[in-house]
């Protein structure tokens, strides 16, 4: 088992979101012991972004409010996010949870792939970039 940079690191699928970690510097943070609960969005998922996201500055503050949007401290699996309406990101906003037949949606987001533990928390894959 591996920390939720190196699953990151190791997913062909995530290669956009882990571009941003790794330009905030947050690589660090995503590699210590935690606990974090990780939505990381897919590649797919920043193709539906507006093109204004796009020209963003890879230096900027609004980067940094993004990743950390995607972040929330504590360990959160399937199982207790059915539990709660929200959770807190790192950014300090509140994300939605809802409940659905076919799973969770988190800040509006759909959790493609759930429960990938890592030794510092448990990262879900999701299909939206949480702006």
């Amino acid at each position: 088992m591996e920390s939720i940079f190196e699953t990151l690191q190791e997913r062909g699928d995530c290669s956009r979101f882990l571009r941003m970690i790794n330009e905030r510097d947050m690589g660090d943070l995503l590699s210590g012991p935690g606990p974090y609960t990780v939505f990381a969005p897919t590649d797919l998922a920043f193709d539906n972004l507006p093109d204004s996201f796009h020209k963003m500055e890879p230096d900027g503050v609004e980067l940094t409010d993004i990743v950390s949007n995607h972040i929330v401290t504590g360990i959160y699996k399937s199982d207790d996010l059915s539990q709660v309406d929200e959770v807190v990101t790192m950014a300090n906003n509140n994300l939605i949870v809802e409940k659905h037949n076919e799973g969770l949606i988190i800040g509006g987001a759909k959790v493609v792939e759930p429960d990938i533990e890592c030794t510092n928390g448990i990262l879900h894959i999701i299909d939206l970039v949480l702006i």
